[in-house]
């Protein structure tokens, strides 16, 4: 996706300036800090937020 950034951009900050409320309609679109790894880091973050989540639940709760 970071790859094609110059090509959707224009589009991308157009629908925003349309769509978003007005204080977030000039926000840059820019591309990712982490590049093409930025759904692995989003995806290893989510499974480590449910592993953590799971690991603090007492038995009780984790069961319903």
């Amino acid at each position: 996706m970071t790859a094609g950034l110059d090509l959707l951009a224009p589009g991308i900050a157009a629908h925003i300036a349309r769509t978003a409320l007005p204080p977030f309609r000039d926000v840059p679109v820019l591309p990712a800090a982490l590049g093409d790894n930025a759904g692995l880091v989003g995806a290893a973050a989510l499974a480590f937020a449910a592993r953590t989540r799971a690991m603090s639940l007492s038995p009780s709760q984790a069961s319903g």
